[in-house]
């Protein structure tokens, strides 16, 4: 027996498992909604103009693409365009940003990834938090990357899935009751992924103060600066208030290229901790700290593509092409989002559209059931995740009519399923349910996440729904308020009500998972 023979299977990645799929697939009608790069109106990957004259530029200069080495923190000049682009500089040249920037170590990374794990990794060596917030839902490859670090993680409520809205009220109750001092909170700069919905800037506002008051440690994921709206100072928002008005708190940065620049494949990107006014005597010891962990994993960043990077930035006529180049991307997906809620209204399909419109940047939630999806991609060829997030760059004027009318299709199968999820730290409490039993509800049911169903169908008959063989699938039990103690509580991991908002809250009291084998449930 190998010395692995005992190691586990683990799941594939769910993205890359499903552009595969994709590619394999030679349905003329194919769409892929599932990964995360820009395509063009023709459906084809759309390298940006100032990107391509950029590696003209480069590639007929003798010293270009030298293949040698820079240096452990990266390549100098890549660094202050990085800083300067990220945290507004390039628009505060006075005293006022000549000192911040003494406040601020950067190291170069291999893209948002790296920057993310290299944060992790850093926060966890010298920090040593007991817990890292993540919102619900958040990008997957979170979860790992804090898993790795073996950093706990909870999440914080983000999602309103009854009306596809952001969940201020849920997301700042639950920090203000739960979180403690020293916590790290993981917050998405903009075009929050998966959801594609960003807090205002007065909500903005509203949670720096929440941080401020609780000694909460603000890291910002920024892997959409100026694809969100097509303007970076619009969308590195939250970073240059923490900057500026929370001068005296630690924070860090993530920021990533691949997005902005397309430069999905070259993984450039950069790490930013900012020290308060206090402590930025110790920027240069935080680079030397950061630099062994970077020596000890990849030595250095990729040249190539932080030198177009850096050329891009630097260049006056190439920033204003690439400037001109994300507002053409960012208003592309604008105009995609509406032809898509157009044409479902057209076609009155069952159920509220408009959060397609609302959300923002590349990714949506769309709303739709797990076995919707599955339908989508089997008899549709339309490809998109589980939880029916769709890149929304995917769609195009030849098949957004296609994708409409196979979404409203989809509204003729109403199987009550769930979507896996990833599993939550801890060990579940099942409060008086024995595993494989679940309790849901008859009659009306208001089911408002996923929208298998429209909100408060009845039920005329029993509708039966089947599970496979070891399927696990992870339910949120809810908390019955003082006029439904005496009841069982009802389960579901989409939120379902039977008696409504004045015998359950509408916030999870655990969630639990159950495996089920060769079961068919009836409700």
């Amino acid at each position: 027996m190998s010395a692995l023979g005992t190691l586990n299977s683990v799941v594939r990645d769910e993205i890359f498992a499903l552009n595969l799929a994709f590619n394999s697939d030679d349905h003329p009608q194919k769409v892929n909604l599932s990964v995360g790069a820009y395509r063009s109106d023709s459906g084809k990957p759309w390298p940006l103009p100032a990107v391509q004259e950029a590696e003209k530029q480069l590639f007929a200069e003798a010293n270009a693409f030298r293949h040698e080495y820079t240096t452990i923190a990266g390549d100098a000049g890549f660094l202050e365009a990085a800083r300067d682009l990220m945290f507004g500089f390039d628009n505060l040249q006075n005293a006022a940003g000549t000192a911040a920037k003494l406040r601020i170590s950067s190291v170069q990374t291999v893209a948002g990834t790296g920057a993310n794990h290299l944060g992790a990794l850093f926060l966890s060596k010298y920090l040593k938090p007991q817990t890292v917030w993540l919102s619900d839902p958040t990008w997957a490859n979170h979860y790992t990357i804090w898993d790795l670090v073996k950093v706990p993680y909870k999440m914080y409520p983000y999602y309103s899935a009854s009306d596809g809205s952001f969940d201020f009220h849920g997301m700042m109750s639950t920090l203000e009751s739960d979180a403690q001092p020293g916590d790290i909170i993981l917050l998405q700069a903009c075009a929050h992924n998966p959801t594609g919905l960003d807090p205002s800037p007065q909500q903005w506002k509203d949670i720096a103060n929440l941080c401020d008051r609780k000694h909460l440690f603000p890291f910002i994921d920024a892997a959409y600066q100026g694809f969100a709206t097509g303007c970076t100072n619009n969308d590195n928002w939250i970073v240059r208030y923490f900057l500026n008005k929370k001068p005296h708190i630690d924070m860090c940065v993530a920021q990533s290229f691949s997005k902005n620049l397309g430069l999905y494949g070259q993984r450039v990107g950069a790490f930013h901790y900012v020290l308060n006014e206090d402590g930025k005597g110790l920027r240069d010891t935080v680079t030397d700290h950061l630099c062994q962990l970077i020596r000890g994993e990849y030595t250095m960043g990729p040249v190539a593509g932080s030198d177009i990077v850096k050329r891009v930035l630097t260049n006056p006529v190439l920033r204003a092409q690439w400037f001109e180049n994300m507002r053409s991307m960012s208003f592309r997906i604008v105009a995609m989002r509406k032809a898509l809620f157009d044409e479902l209204t057209r076609l009155k399909t069952p159920g509220s559209w408009k959060h397609i419109t609302e959300m923002i940047g590349m990714f949506s939630y769309i709303g739709l059931s797990p076995t919707q999806v599955e339908v989508l991609k089997t008899k549709y060829h339309i490809y998109l995740l589980q939880s029916s997030r769709a890149s929304m760059s995917g769609l195009n004027s030849t098949n957004v009519i296609y994708v409409a009318r196979a979404i409203d299709e989809t509204q003729a199968f109403p199987d009550l399923s769930w979507r896996p999820l990833p599993p939550r730290s801890g060990h579940p409490i099942y409060h008086g349910l024995e595993p494989g039993q679940v309790i849901l509800p008859k009659g009306t049911v208001r089911f408002a996440s996923w929208r298998s169903l429209p909100v408060d169908t009845e039920f005329n008959r029993d509708v039966p729904v089947v599970l496979r063989d070891g399927v696990t699938i992870y339910l949120d039990v809810f908390r019955p308020t003082e006029t439904a103690r005496s009841s069982p509580p009802y389960t579901s991991e989409a939120n379902m009500e039977r008696r409504g908002q004045a015998a359950y809250s509408s916030t999870p009291l655990r969630r639990i998972g159950l495996t089920f084998l060769n079961r068919t449930l009836k409700i």
